[in-house]
């Protein structure tokens, strides 16, 4: 039997850095694997996680929307205002907007009813240039 092979175990659990970089591929990992379908068999000391593998069906992705439509009333006349903002610059849709008989949002974001009544949109832009990256 030989005597001059030799394991040196080093308890990473020490070094803090060393042991936050492990952890995060590990959280990593299981993220990783457990967002797949794909046939997956990870074991540690502690847990084993199966993943079996199963047929996925391509799924239709819908485009991406090409305008937004809201509705907006007039607190002073009640007055009902069809509003769009049209996302792809495409000058059809102002078209086809507007034959609907929906108006482009202002770009001041304060929309004049015919009341004279100026209504503040400045809340929904901000709502909607946050929420969808306009």
């Amino acid at each position: 039997m030989r005597n001059d092979l030799q394991l040196k175990i080093v308890d990473i659990g020490d070094d803090v850095e060393v042991c936050e970089i492990v952890e995060r591929i590990q959280v990593l990992i299981r993220l990783i694997f457990s967002s797949s379908s794909a046939y997956k068999i990870i074991a540690d000391k502690d847990t084993k996680l199966v993943k079996s593998a199963m047929e996925v069906s391509p799924v239709n992705m819908p485009n991406e929307p090409t305008a937004i439509s809201m509705a907006v009333d007039c607190l002073n006349c009640g007055r009902h205002h069809e509003l769009y903002i049209n996302l792809s610059q495409n000058p059809q849709i102002d078209f086809e907007m507007q034959n609907q008989g929906k108006i482009p949002f202002p770009d001041d974001d304060i929309l004049q009813c015919e009341c004279g009544e100026e209504l503040d949109l400045s809340e929904i832009s901000d709502n909607l240039y946050n929420t969808n990256n306009i």
